[in-house]
């Protein structure tokens, strides 16, 4: 889910002010631009949301489970992360200029512990950028393709930062704007 999270970022940090070019999330020429609208969702399977919280941050300052006690105290419990229509929501704040990120595990704003400088406990949002950068790199220890052991250039995924592209790069197959 590092690639997700890092493309999440990525379209947040262009923000809907920025065009974004089709077909070339890096910054190549594509065959046309679009603004990326005010609201962006996107779905996933529910086993994913533990993944995608477990590496947002606000959990990271937690100690491990003891094996012969109940720590009635932990902020992170599997089944109030992930219940029935479980969410993940990413605010981006513009407060004069400046823009932050504030998340919301189903509809309750989880602050993260080492990053809550901004408004409503929020982060800046280039901070966090760097934090996933720096996780995504540490951890991964490879590119999506090498993990994954596809080939080279196969996967949507940004060059620059590693993120998916699919928010942005509409011309994906399988990719298509609902209109109300």
């Amino acid at each position: 889910m590092l690639p997700v999270l890092q493309g999440v970022v990525d379209l947040l940090r262009s923000g809907p002010e920025t065009p974004v070019v089709q077909g070339a999330a890096d910054g190549d020429e594509g065959n046309s631009v679009d603004v990326v609208g005010p609201l962006t969702v996107a779905f996933t399977h529910d086993n994913q949301i533990n993944e995608l919280a477990s590496i947002l941050g606000v959990f990271d300052e937690q100690v491990p489970l003891a094996a012969d006690s109940l720590d009635e105290s932990r902020i992170y419990v599997s089944s109030r992360i992930n219940p029935m229509r479980g969410t993940v929501a990413f605010e981006r704040l513009d407060c004069s200029g400046r823009k932050y990120l504030r998340l919301l595990l189903n509809d309750a704003v989880y602050p993260v512990p080492s990053c809550k400088s901004g408004p409503g406990v929020s982060c800046p949002l280039r901070e966090y950028d760097e934090r996933v950068l720096a996780r995504k790199w540490a951890e991964a220890g490879g590119s999506f393709e090498t993990l994954c052991q596809l080939p080279q250039g196969s996967a949507s995924t940004s060059s620059r930062t590693g993120g998916v592209t699919f928010f942005t790069d509409l011309t994906l197959k399988g990719i298509r704007v609902v209109r109300p």
